[in-house]
């Protein structure tokens, strides 16, 4: 009965495929090789009148098509400076999809330790009210172009960014200038807004990433701007009422201190949209904060499973250094990883940190090494986790690795660091977002940008003499550890610059 009924199924399932077969009537253990006497391919197409051609033949009837001439799309982007010191940067693209943004030097590098944080909080309610829509109209604008906007804030810049179709940018535009220059900050979008970044910071308060960063600069810098947290606390969100907040909207977003980039527009337009648009900000120029790197230390005790996250630094050169460089090629040498990561040499399993690290003892967790690079300072260093109890080892570890980059570079080790550095250059910039950004920063830092290939070039001039120049010049300065977790063993930073010396 069993046989028969499957056997009933099997039937019906060929029949609703059209592909009926003689060898169906044979006995059910047959049917694991059936022989079908024509293909699904066949009972599909077995009826139609059109003739089967060879893919290697014309199809008859068919027009050969007009050629089309291909236009070449220019790699230099195009820069304009308005008469408020506000610059305009584009790039052409092959692509019709337009990425625009908005960047201005305003971070938690840039301001007073009285209101620190107040610029990561205005992230949070970027596209609110403004005096001429509500937060509802300006959503439903964006929605209606099928545009994505974003807000991000760093140490150094913040970005407004979105993604659209190239004739949505000047919707886009306006839109970001009315947030910028009318924002209201009515009381109910603040009290919305303070409540939701509490909860943003509960969320940030038990990421290991987060809180190691902020440790590691906040020994590196101290009293120095880049010392101060990104973050804004919460005892001071009530502080920011909207008189204030517009104040200091007007004061930080001026001219000079803002670019407008975009990525597949054309640059006449968006000259003159932007010029249009942001008429009303003002020309007052600012002083870039001034800081020092003086190592140092910072931990924070918090429930993390029994592991402790360690970040060992020092102090390098900055975004304008002939060494730039060098150093990030140091650090693609360096590479590391996490002690379960699958892959070959492009997943940096050749890198120094996993040879020397990860392969070689086997309790430590994971281990990479990291830079943070600013306008004048940065820090180089290694972020490992490990148990709690192995806290001491891996600073030991750590440092050895650190001082060891100063001994003469083997010829094939840099040459694969220059390399998988100059690819990651290459592949970053095919996606559209890092491109965008890539020459926003590039602009509001330089002035100007330097193409793929200049870097790439760049890269490729770097000497083993060089990565030992920069490795030695950084291990001059103060070590700076930062660590969250279980960081009871974690060893005090006068103790470890003694062992240095």
């Amino acid at each position: 009965m069993l046989i028969s009924r499957s056997k009933r199924q099997l039937l019906k399932y060929v029949r609703c495929l059209g592909t009926v077969s003689t060898e169906l009537a044979k006995p059910v253990d047959s049917l694991a090789s059936p022989a079908p006497q024509f293909s699904l391919w066949d009972s599909i197409f077995k009826s139609t009148s059109m003739p089967r051609v060879s893919l290697a033949e014309s199809f008859p009837g068919a027009s050969t098509g007009q050629s089309t001439e291909h236009t070449p799309v220019s790699s230099v982007p195009q820069t304009t400076k308005l008469e408020n010191g506000m610059r305009v940067i584009t790039l052409e693209s092959s692509i019709p999809f337009a990425s625009v943004g908005v960047f201005a030097d305003a971070g938690s590098m840039w301001e007073d330790p009285s209101i620190n944080g107040v610029s990561h909080f205005l992230q949070t309610i970027a596209f609110k009210s403004t005096t001429n829509r509500t937060h509802f109209a300006f959503a439903h604008d964006m929605l209606k172009i099928g545009a994505h906007v974003n807000c991000v804030t760093s140490r150094e810049h913040t970005i407004y960014s979105a993604d659209c179709l190239p004739e949505a940018v000047p919707a886009v535009i306006s839109g970001f200038a009315d947030v910028i220059q009318n924002h209201e900050f009515h009381s109910n979008d603040l009290e919305a807004g303070i409540a939701k970044y509490k909860k943003v910071l509960e969320e940030l308060d038990v990421l290991p990433e987060v809180n190691i960063m902020e440790a590691i600069h906040e020994a590196a810098y101290s009293s120095s701007p880049l010392g101060q947290s990104l973050y804004c606390p919460p005892d001071m969100l009530n502080a920011f009422d909207s008189n204030f907040l517009q104040q200091h909207m007007k004061q930080t977003f001026t001219g000079p201190r803002m670019v407008v980039a975009g990525v597949g527009v054309q640059h006449g337009e968006l000259v003159a949209l932007a010029k249009d648009a942001f008429s009303g900000i003002d020309n007052t120029t600012a002083t870039a904060p001034k800081n020092v790197y003086i190592g140092g230390e910072s931990r924070k005790r918090a429930e993390s499973g029994g592991l402790a996250h360690v970040a060992v630094g020092f102090g390098s050169v900055d975004w304008h250094s002939d060494d730039l460089l060098p150093l990030c090629v140091l650090q693609t040498m360096m590479g590391g990883g996490g002690s379960f990561s699958a892959g070959g040499p492009g997943k940096g399993m050749y890198s120094r940190l996993y040879e020397n690290i990860l392969n070689t003892h086997g309790w430590v967790e994971s281990a990479n090494s990291f830079t943070s690079i600013f306008a004048d300072t940065s820090i180089f260093g290694i972020y490992g986790v490990v148990e709690g109890s192995h806290a001491s080892n891996l600073v030991e570890v750590m440092l050895r690795e650190l001082v060891q980059m100063a001994n003469p570079v083997n010829s094939v080790e840099l040459g694969r660091a220059k390399n998988a550095l100059k690819s990651a250059v290459y592949m970053q910039l095919e996606t559209r977002p890092l491109q965008l950004e890539d020459l926003g920063k590039q602009h509001i830092t330089y002035d100007k940008v330097f193409t793929a290939d200049e870097i790439a070039e760049k890269i490729d001039a770097v000497t083993g003499a060089d990565i030992q120049r920069v490795a030695t010049d950084m291990l001059k300065t103060k070590v700076s550890i930062g660590s969250w977790g279980s960081v009871q063993h974690v060893p005090r930073v006068a103790d470890v610059q003694r062992h240095l010396g």
